[in-house]
């Protein structure tokens, strides 16, 4: 609470600094239900932290209610209405540089970068002066992990929720969240023989991890979770229940080389920070001639792998991986043959699946890419 008090005042202090400034709450009632908001999203409780920034939002119209509620169904993993609020609240609120930055950030992570960057560009037609749109732009265009301080007011990353993660801890690499969220499937090589392990989704929820099952062949290990990873939708509407958000399911079969598809991962944050997955969109990969393997074929930044890789679809397909000094894929038969009881059963056929829209697909993304956290021996929590 002490480090969540610390970041509430100096986010208060960068809204005040920004350019232009974005409105300090102008009522005493308004400005508790943000802090409480905000303090309800950063320990999880994403329902409780929606019924104070709805309350917040009736009292008035203004972008920093409205960037709150963004977030907030983003931690739900709900993009799709994240994305759809944000693009109001850029319109808007079109002397509020932070709208802008913020719907930049949102399309950029969930596969839109060229849109994202345009964005930017209009943007700077109106703010000129503005730092935090260059730094935006470079946070989308480098890939590295957190935002320039600039960036705070904006707040670019969900909260994390569960077992608390050491400061020493690092993140290591990518993985993919299966069985119902029991288990995950992590990249053999970075781990150590040393550290225990945590996994984190874009969601923020984090989970212990216990080393079950090793495939040298395939450079993968098996994680059993503690508490499984599992989220909830949030209501819609008066009177609606929330359901259990389901992981993307497997694909019956290999994708067609050539055929779209998509790539998600984590950025490597020696820090460990919550973050959200970077979704990149391109061409399956063929198998090279000489080693028999599937290429990745989807361009990646530099990273050590280990994210999930989607069909058209959304249907889980595969496994990336960065082996020989090359990007390839690990594709679903393979997955099956070695893990088959926690893979799941296939998903339906492409005849029977149209191809999904991309903010969809990354939805699925947010909760089955797993950012892998190697914790130092001896290290507190």
């Amino acid at each position: 609470m002490r480090r969540l008090a610390g970041w509430l005042a100096g986010w208060t202090l960068v809204l005040a600094a920004s350019l232009p400034a974005l409105a300090t709450p102008d009522r005493p009632e308004r400005a508790a239900l943000l802090a409480d908001g905000e303090a309800a999203l950063s320990q999880g409780r994403v329902d409780q932290a929606l019924r104070h920034f709805e309350r917040a939002a009736s009292m008035a119209h203004a972008a920093d209610t409205e960037m709150a509620l963004v977030r907030t169904y983003l931690q739900a993993g709900d993009y799709r209405q994240a994305t759809s609020f944000s693009a109001h609240t850029a319109g808007a609120h079109r002397q509020v540089v932070e709208g802008a930055v913020l719907y930049a950030g949102l399309l950029a992570i969930g596969g839109q970068q060229e849109a994202a960057n345009r964005l930017l560009d209009e943007a700077a037609g109106r703010f000129s002066s503005a730092p935090m749109l260059a730094a935006a732009r470079r946070w989308i265009d480098v890939p590295v992990a957190e935002p320039e301080p600039v960036l705070q007011a904006v707040r670019l990353a969900p909260y994390a929720s569960g077992p608390a993660t050491p400061r020493a801890a690092r993140v290591v690499a990518s993985g993919v969240l299966i069985d119902q969220g029991r288990h995950a499937l992590v990249p053999l090589e970075g781990l150590q023989p040393a550290a225990s392990l945590q996994v984190r989704n874009g969601l923020g929820q984090t989970a212990d991890a216990r080393l079950v099952r090793r495939e040298p062949a395939l450079g993968l290990a098996l994680l059993a979770l503690t508490p499984a990873l599992t989220s909830r939708s949030l209501p819609r509407a008066l009177g609606d229940s929330a359901v259990e958000q389901p992981l993307p399911a497997a694909a019956a079969r290999d994708p067609f080389p050539g055929s779209p598809g998509y790539a998600a991962e984590f950025r490597p944050d020696p820090r460990a920070r919550p973050a959200w997955p970077w979704l990149r969109s391109g061409f399956q990969g063929a198998v090279d001639a000489r080693s028999g393997q599937r290429m990745l074929g989807i361009e990646m930044p530099p990273g050590p792998r280990g994210g999930p890789v989607l069909d058209a679809a959304g249907r889980w397909c595969g496994i990336a991986q960065h082996r020989g000094g090359v990007d390839r894929m690990l594709p679903v038969s393979a997955l099956r043959t070695a893990f088959g009881p926690w893979i799941g059963a296939p998903a339906a056929d492409a005849a029977q699946r149209p191809q999904a829209a991309v903010d969809e697909v990354y939805e699925g993304a947010l909760r089955m890419t797993l950012q892998v956290i190697a914790v130092p021996s001896g290290a507190r929590r």
